[in-house]
């Protein structure tokens, strides 16, 4: 009874060990809304000649999105608009090595996350959670047998570049921005800027386990989503 009582003390007195995040190994989409699909097909296939490499569909044979390939790891995913004059960031994408530690270790933060990872419609595991400016942050990891790991190698075409090096989002405050991208993803900065000299006007935050970027484009206040025009934005 007492090595009971004495065990009991001991796991009182020494908490469970904090959850590591696991690694975030690059940017690997970002989502956007187009007002014409086909002129933004004909822009990023014809234009700067990359390919597309699947897409998937509605019930009724419309186009849901379609995925632009910059490389094996990095895509642009493609949305009809929706909402007229609405922002055409639809969301951005972390690759991650472990999903099922990212979940468990957002969940022991306190972020609200599904109980379980799902399995999206491409064969990747995924799920999104919010950043402080309702941008969507979504998590994947890539599985061999997904839409992306069936295309490996393929739909390589000659594009500008074979590397999605940033993406460019509206943010309303920094230390908010920081708590959740840098204390809490492990984001880490390395370059800042101003327009005028006076005031911040950029930063740049690199993935903690990639060369892959963030850049922060900050406002007093957000403006007015038919007013975003390159703010948001993809390198």
């Amino acid at each position: 009874m007492r090595a009971i009582s004495l065990l009991f003390i001991l796991a009182l007195a020494c908490p469970a060990q904090e959850l590591k995040r696991p690694k975030i190994t690059g940017v690997a989409h970002i989502a956007i809304f187009s007002a014409d699909i086909e002129a933004s097909r004909k822009f990023y296939t014809g234009l700067l000649g990359y390919e597309e490499a699947y897409k998937l569909t509605e019930p009724d044979g419309k186009l849901r999105l379609t995925f632009i390939k910059i490389n094996d790891r990095q895509f642009i995913e493609m949305f009809p608009e929706r909402e007229a004059k609405s922002d055409r960031l639809n969301h951005i994408a972390l690759e991650v090595e472990d999903i099922e530690a990212m979940r468990a270790y957002l969940a022991a933060k306190g972020i609200a996350v599904p109980a379980k990872v799902p399995k999206g419609r491409t064969g990747n595991l995924n799920f999104t959670i919010k950043d402080p400016d309702g941008h969507g942050v979504e998590f994947v990891e890539y599985l061999p047998d997904s839409d992306s790991g069936k295309t490996a190698g393929k739909s390589m075409g000659a594009g500008l570049s074979n590397r999605l090096a940033h993406i460019g989002i509206l943010v309303g405050s920094l230390e908010k921005a920081n708590a959740f991208y840098r204390d809490l993803l492990g984001f880490q900065e390395t370059w800042r800027g101003s327009r005028d000299g006076k005031v911040l006007s950029w930063v740049n935050m690199k993935a903690p386990d990639s060369e892959d970027y963030l850049e922060f484009m900050l406002y007093d206040r957000l403006p007015e989503p038919t007013k975003r025009g390159t703010a948001h934005h993809l390198c």
